[in-house]
């Protein structure tokens, strides 16, 4: 090219910071990645695509600093507990989810593969502007949308594989079940007892691999087609996906299934004028396996389960064990006869009309219509595995079906008007609004039993009757019967203003003020504010800073938030009518008639209110090479007010059967600490590119106070050792692990003998050589309930998130690494209260005389040292780093994809969960609370006690997205 008298031009581009001005969604709007002051992340499209995912928290997972993601349990579509910035109360601690603008508890209905961005607000002051909402902080999620003046295009995206399981627990085969068996029976069995089939070990062989017999791999399949596009004045997109994934356990019967549909389309009326719908359909269908239950878990039963029994008994129906009876079931035969499904329909259509009528300001209302009926089905089978009788663990003579329905509605509006405006180097924007929102919940159940019929097939529920298809039912058990309504009102105004000066001092600052009726009458209205500061020292002439920081930035805020997710009516005081309780029933006069009576249920409380999160944040931005290196580092401190626990009443309320339920009160406080970390490497080099990043988390937390309530809260029960686990106690982490020090394994009678007290008595008289030795914390010369102490803690330290993604010409590798350190694991998932279940591996190297093992005590049924009772010989490191994705993809050249009509073609195989390393002996080192679906205080406090969890599956799946 020739211009003027010259034929070679240089030309230099200047570099654009694009990722700093970047559009990030915050609250009730957008800033530029560079103006925000508060601590928010970021999770993009990209990102997302790159985990074939059920769930929204799994591609959240790891990836983003400040948020702790648990996967509850490996079951298909089972909900992840979400934790952000530390647990802050022992009620809901789930944070609030936004989607295109609307409130949302949970997000099962989404598709991952429909989201176009993610931004988790961390600090109080970005989430303050959602008042009793925005505790917990808050998860922004914006759906795809088309795009104006672009050619519609449609998308495919498919991916199909396999599910495995990773790792078993390694418990002892049938002959070393005997052979540990007959030491600690200290001889021989009877021949007339059931266990002399253990007196000849090497006769048994291996046995049967319960845990072998009951996981299987799994397939999984994932369907997702859109179209998007638009004009000068409008976009479109539409969007339907199938999803389908089995479980490793029960295959279907643990199986989840969704199909969603979901319609967004914009339209400029004209200049002034738009307008906008969103419609979203979801079905959904989960089976579900009791899993984390000593009582019902067929992932404990294989563990606990003698191996000498066989799967199934030479006519093909479940065999039974005759050695380890009470709680410990065939597992298989389990899942067999029990059914439990959940299915929902929901319909969510949220509409807008955004209006500017002058310059620069802009007035935007909403309307959102949230339905969900859903069902409940449970199936029992009647069976009995043994004809006899006499092992009736083994039976359950009475079959029973439940049903229930349910109906969630969710009403919101909210109009919001904004103002921006520069005047010099002076921004402005102003921002006002209110939000009205209506909840209710409906149920309606019945349970009946001893049905004529023994097949779920067969079993329909109608309002309150049962039918069948064909023949008349005949007489049934009435189990129980049950309707509820629940609703709920929030209103609220709010208010926002951002300022910034040159676009290099910025204010940020906030007020919300809330009414709910789920608080008392005394404190039904709260106001929650904020303010944020943040200063870009690159834009300071006075600061020499280097030449190749090209950004860094100080970011401070401070704001309140509440929590509102709590019961709709328990500030009210209830009352039971007394019927069918004994206890309200009374004899007046000198006759013999028995009146019935009422009784307060739970005293009212006129003064409940909110849970309040008060948070401090400071934050540091910096950027280096053109934005080649970035780092973020936050430090914040998070303190939670009035928590709602159960106030302590004295007794004189109520005895004996009439039960008091005792009012939550606003008592106490929790504190959460710690730093964020965020490092981003990126480089390019001709064909070759990559980008690095690591996140990292570290967080103290601490109950300050209790306030009126005296004695700690307890939670955690776990039969197999005999007591409650975890509890919440001023001065101490929040569900710690509490129980006995053991000090060692007494080596011989010489050291029962001296373990002595001041005055010489023996601190443990009923030990024995082999027998554990505890520790007499409070020096009283006996092992008591009071020597019990915190022995562990099931939160981690640090939790540490890396992503590797490479770029060679058509070719790309990805690789996210997850990793929790320093919490622990209550190792529950044997039965030690029944002396004859089967044992861990470990138990190998138990104490002999003639191996004297210093960590495992001797063999015995009969255990009157009590070695078995809440200890931290129960209590394993829990930490991990788990290979969690990686994937392999190959893009089809676009010269070749466009003879064939698409525009994108790239297939890929990807691998979850492909190892983990760990020190923990159990089969899943990443354990949640004891339910993912429940919320009360003892579910809460329930965590990391492994009863035999649903483990997560290996996943390999193969794939490919397609662009036309």
């Amino acid at each position: 090219m020739i211009i003027g008298s010259r034929s070679i031009i240089d030309v230099i581009l200047a570099e654009d910071f694009t990722e700093l001005q970047e559009i990030v969604v915050i609250g009730y709007g957008t800033q530029k990645r560079s103006a925000i002051t508060g601590a928010v992340s970021v999770t993009t499209a990209d990102e997302i695509d790159k985990l074939p995912a059920a769930r929204l928290e799994q591609v959240l997972q790891g990836r983003v600093s400040g948020v702790q993601i648990t996967q509850s349990s490996g079951s298909p579509g089972n909900a992840l507990s979400v934790r952000i910035r530390g647990v802050g109360t022992p009620n809901n601690s789930d944070p609030l989810y936004v989607v295109d603008g609307v409130w949302f508890d949970a997000v099962d209905f989404l598709s991952p593969s429909d989201i176009e961005s993610i931004s988790v607000l961390k600090d109080a002051a970005s989430a303050a502007i959602y008042g009793t909402n925005g505790a917990n902080g808050v998860v922004l999620i914006t759906t795809k949308t088309g795009t104006k003046n672009k050619k519609g295009q449609i998308s495919y995206n498919f991916y199909t594989g396999t599910q495995s399981l990773p790792k078993k627990s390694s418990v002892l085969n049938a002959q070393q079940y005997a052979e540990l068996m007959l030491e600690a029976n200290e001889g021989l069995f009877a021949d007339d007892n059931q266990f002399s089939v253990l007196n000849d070990p090497s006769a048994l062989g291996v046995g049967t691999d319960w845990q072998d017999a009951l996981f299987d791999n799994a397939p999984i399949t994932s369907h997702q087609i859109s179209a998007q596009g638009g004009s000068e004045s409008a976009t479109y997109s539409v969007m339907g996906s199938y999803f389908n994934q089995e479980g490793i356990l029960g295959r279907d019967k643990s199986g989840y299934e969704r199909y969603t549909f979901r319609l967004k389309t914009n339209q400029d009326l004209n200049k002034a004028l738009s307008i906008g719908q969103n419609i979203n359909f979801t079905r959904l269908k989960r089976n579900g396996i009791a899993e984390n239950n000593e009582f019902a878990s067929p992932v404990a039963f294989a563990q606990n389960i003698d191996p000498s029994t066989t799967v199934f008994k030479d006519d093909g129906t479940y065999s039974y064990s005759q050695l380890v009876v009470g709680d410990i079931k065939n597992p298989l035969n389990r899942i067999d006869k029990f059914n439990n499904s959940f299915a929902s329909n929901q319909i969510i259509g949220n509409v807008f009309a955004e209006l500017k009528p002058i310059e620069n300001l802009t007035f935007k209302t909403s309307g959102s219509l949230d339905l969900t009926f859903a069902e409940t089905f449970d199936f029992a089978q009647s069976y009995n595995l043994d004809p006899t009788g006499f092992y009736t663990h083994e039976q359950n003579l009475m079959n029973g079906v439940s049903k229930s329905r349910q109906k969630w509605t969710n009403i919101m509006w909210e109009n919001i008007i904004t103002y921006n405006k520069a005047i010099g180097n002076h921004n402005f924007s102003i921002l006002a609004g209110s939000t009205y929102r209506d909840r209710s919940y409906e149920q309606l159940g019945l349970s009946l039993g001893d049905l004529p019929f023994n097949s779920p097939d067969s079993a329909y529920i109608y309002g309150l009757t049962l039918d069948m298809a064909s023949d008349s039912l005949g007489n049934q058990d009435l189990l129980g019967a049950y309707e509820g309504l629940t609703e709920s009102a929030l209103f609220s105004y709010f208010a926002k203003l951002d300022y910034n000066w040159s676009e290099k001092y910025f204010l940020t600052t906030t007020v919300r003020r809330d009414g709910s009726s789920r608080f008392g009458t005394n404190n039904r209205y709260g106001i929650f504010p904020s303010l944020s500061l943040g200063w870009i020292l690159t834009k300071e002439d006075f600061l020499e800073l280097p030449s190749f920081m090209n950004f860094a930035k100080l970011r401070f805020s401070w704001g309140q938030n509440g929590n509102e997710k709590i019961d709709d009516y328990g500030f009210i005081g209830t009352i039971n009518n007394g019927a069918g309780e004994p206890g309200i029933r009374y004899v007046f006069g000198s006759g013999q008639s028995i009146y019935q009576g009422s009784a307060a249920t739970t005293p009212a409380n006129p003064d409940r209110k909110w849970e309040v999160s008060t948070q401090t944040n400071i934050g540091l931005d910096l950027s280096f090479f053109q934005d080649k290196l970035q780092f973020t580092a936050d430090y914040f401190l998070k303190r939670t007010t009035d928590i709602l626990i159960r106030k302590e009443e004295p007794a004189i309320i109520g005895t004996g059967v009439n039960f008091i339920d005792v009012p939550f009160v606003n008592a106490g406080e929790i504190v959460n600490k710690g730093f964020e970390l965020l490092l981003i490497y990126k480089k390019s080099m001709n064909d070759l590119s990559f980008d690095l990043a690591l996140n990292a988390t570290f967080i103290e937390n601490e109950v300050t106070d209790l306030g009126l309530i005296s004695t700690p809260v307890a939670s955690g029960f776990n039969q197999g050792v005999g007591g409650n686990i975890t509890r919440m106690e001023e001065g101490l982490p929040f569900g710690y692990f509490y129980g006995y020090k053991v000090l060692g394994v007494f080596q011989n009678k010489f050291e029962v003998e001296e373990y002595v007290d001041a005055t010489g008595a023996e601190i443990q008289p009923n030990a024995v050589p082999g027998d554990f030795m505890f520790s007499d914390l409070d020096a009283d010369g006996k092992i008591t309930s009071d020597d019990r102490t915190m022995i562990g803690n099931p939160y981690p330290n640090a939790i540490l998130g890396f992503t590797g993604n490479i770029f060679y010409k058509v070719f790309d590798l990805s690789v996210f690494v997850q990793s929790f350190i320093g919490n622990d694991i209550f190792n529950a998932t044997t039965r030690w209260d029944l002396g004859v279940q089967n044992r861990p591996a470990y138990r190998l190297d138990r104490w002999t005389e003639e191996n004297p093992s210093f960590t495992e005590p001797r063999a015995v049924i009969n255990d009157r040292n009590g070695n078995f009772r809440v200890s931290d010989y129960f209590v394993e490191d829990g930490s991990f780093v788990r290979l969690k994705n990686i994937q392999f993809g190959v893009t089809i050249p676009k010269s070749l994809s466009k003879k064939a009509f698409m525009q994108k073609l790239r297939w890929y195989v990807n691998i979850q969960n492909l190892v983990t390393f760990t020190n923990y002996r159990g089969m899943d080192p990443e354990i949640g609370k004891s339910n993912g679906f429940s919320n009360d205080q003892s579910a809460n406090l329930d965590v990391g006690i492994d009863r035999g969890y649903y483990p997560q599956a290996r996943v390999f799946t193969t794939g490919f997205n397609v662009t036309f």
